[in-house]
């Protein structure tokens, strides 16, 4: 990493903001009312699961989720349905879907599988166990403990379509591997539920450059990232936006950040204070968040239609925008 990146990244702009959305009830169906359009309306059921969900993704066509329990792989179609399972053994921690594949991590390894088929392809060349992944376009990031160097953490990229791995960055194993990923067109991120958020820039071609990992001041319990920036969402305190020229910007804060997700234009999360759980809303740039739902979210997902999320008795919720 260059002394321009390095010194971008420990650029912190401080815009605290408190959660004055406004105060929801229950609806007669037992549901929590969400804030839509300026007035209350209550989101659609899609699905009653005996195992909750563990994370989620849409495609505007088809609902993926990793279930907790089973740690199956599932698909149903967005306005509900029969549920089918593409791939089990799967990890909670990771699942991507893009125009053409599903990515998921199976049996230690990262996989793609094409939609329209459940036949998976190994993207991971197998020396190690994968603990976490990002895909952009069409390449994929992962990293690893090396069957043979169990202490070091290798940074791995392959692209999606040929599938050969080169490794693009090393470092020493914390005490707890990586579990979260997120990638920008100048920044890798890597985190684990106890350490500062690392950063590796990222060259033109989108490939590491290979400096060493810069280590942020961010701590990060849920990492989602888009073309603009890297997001946090912590287990408690701030959740913050980390641009790829480096600048880090504080959200605002939650008791205990419990899932995550992006659109264009908004930051979607999940909080648990002692009150009960909350799903909200914050502009990506900054500003107030707004409560959608007073409900636990165990899973989130949002495409360009519709907002969807999971609760702890294994309801699927469907909001549209």
């Amino acid at each position: 990493m260059n002394p321009h990146s390095h010194s971008a990244m420990l650029v912190v702009s401080a815009t605290l903001a408190g959660c004055n959305g406004q105060v929801l009830d229950v609806g007669s169906t037992g549901q929590a009312l969400v804030q839509h359009d300026g007035g209350l309306t209550e989101p659609t059921t899609i699905a009653t699961l005996r195992s909750v969900p563990a994370n989620m993704a849409s495609d505007g066509v088809t609902l993926y989720w990793v279930e907790s329990l089973t740690t199956n792989l599932m698909a149903m179609p967005v306005q509900g349905g029969q549920p089918t399972s593409l791939a089990t053994t799967c990890s909670p921690r990771f699942l991507a879907v893009d125009a053409t594949n599903v990515y998921f991590i199976r049996s230690l390894q990262l996989y793609a599988a094409l939609k329209t088929t459940t036949n998976a392809l190994m993207i991971s060349d197998g020396s190690g166990s994968v603990t976490t992944a990002a895909v952009r376009r069409t390449k994929a990031f992962w990293a690893e403990a090396p069957d043979q160097q169990p202490r070091l953490v290798e940074v791995k990229a392959a692209s999606v379509t040929d599938r050969v791995a080169s490794v693009v960055g090393q470092f020493p194993r914390g005490a707890v591997p990586p579990f979260q990923m997120g990638v920008t067109p100048a920044t890798l991120f890597v985190a684990t539920d106890r350490e500062p958020l690392a950063a590796f820039s990222l060259t033109g071609g989108g490939t590491l450059d290979g400096g060493p990992p810069q280590r942020l001041d961010s701590s990060c319990g849920i990492l989602v990232s888009d073309d603009g920036a890297a997001y946090c969402v912590p287990p408690g305190g701030p959740v913050t936006r980390t641009g790829s020229d480096g600048t880090t910007t504080i959200l605002t804060t939650v008791t205990g950040g419990t899932a995550a997700a992006l659109d264009a234009t908004y930051l979607y999360f999940g909080d648990k204070p002692a009150s009960g759980g909350l799903l909200l809303k914050i502009p990506k740039l900054g500003g107030p968040p707004t409560i959608i739902a007073r409900e636990e979210v165990t899973a989130l997902a949002v495409d360009d239609s519709a907002i969807y999320w999971a609760t702890p008795n294994g309801y699927i919720r469907r909001l549209l925008k």
